[in-house]
């Protein structure tokens, strides 16, 4: 019996040590790996062809343009009735940026905002009637933005003033009204007679040159040559004087 296990007991160690060098030799193929000659000579890799995909040809997207803020106008407002023809615009807008002034759509100016963010543009009307003013930014390009909500105002023609014509100062000029004397023979009449002032006679409404003759004693044709201004000798007119010549 003890020859017998003896023997086993050998087999079993001899077991163990095959067992111990395998996992030895095992290890050593992990750690260093495994002889050529175990492995052979591997078939040297086929070389693959990765196909080139080309990007599709896209568009780039087109550049971004610059906002250009839109100035306002701030006065005239709209409904305005000018009376004179150069006015002054004010308004706000981006400071330092560029403002043209639009009136009737035709360009009238531009001027640059201030650093508060006001601007102000003095215009031309020229003409009475009706204008529409919008303004408008420009970009550091020179290009133009969107206009202002136009405002329409009026400029009203101007009121022709009259010079004064200095007073008159009326002048009366005495006027001597003649009635003619009543000359008719057989006619009465009833007015008193004129009257002897010595180198004159004061005519009244009846007298003729016949009856002054007859009263002065004067011939009637020496009385008429002494009155040249008597046109007609059978005419003479209340308050005239005629001459005597005695």
């Amino acid at each position: 019996m003890t020859t017998r296990a003896t023997d086993e007991l050998r087999r079993y160690d001899l077991v163990k040590l095959i067992v111990l060098l395998i996992l030895i030799a095992l290890l050593l193929c992990l750690v260093f790996g495994l002889p050529q000659a175990w492995v052979g000579t591997a078939p040297a890799p086929t070389p693959t062809t990765i196909a080139q995909v080309k990007p599709s040809a896209t568009s780039a997207p087109p550049p971004t343009e610059a906002v250009i803020a839109t100035p306002s106008i701030t006065s005239p407002k709209t409904g305005d009735v000018l009376t004179d023809d150069r006015v002054t615009v004010t308004g706000i807008g981006l400071s330092g940026s560029t403002v043209q002034l639009l009136v009737n759509s035709q360009l009238a100016g531009a001027t640059t905002v201030g650093a508060d963010g006001n601007w102000a543009l003095e215009v031309n009307f020229g003409q009475p009637g009706n204008y529409e003013i919008s303004a408008q930014a420009v970009d550091a390009s020179g290009q133009p933005g969107p206009a202002s909500s136009p405002v329409t105002v009026s400029l009203a023609a101007p009121v022709a003033t009259s010079t004064p014509m200095p007073a008159l100062t009326p002048t009366l000029t005495p006027t001597l009204t003649l009635t003619p004397t009543l000359l008719l023979s057989g006619l009465k009449c009833s007015g008193p007679p004129g009257t002897d002032q010595g180198e004159f006679w004061l005519v009244a409404d009846c007298d003729t040159l016949s009856y002054i003759s007859r009263r002065t004693g004067i011939p009637l044709d020496k009385l008429i040559k002494a009155n040249p201004q008597i046109k007609d000798p059978d005419l003479i007119f209340p308050d005239q004087r005629i001459i005597l010549p005695r």
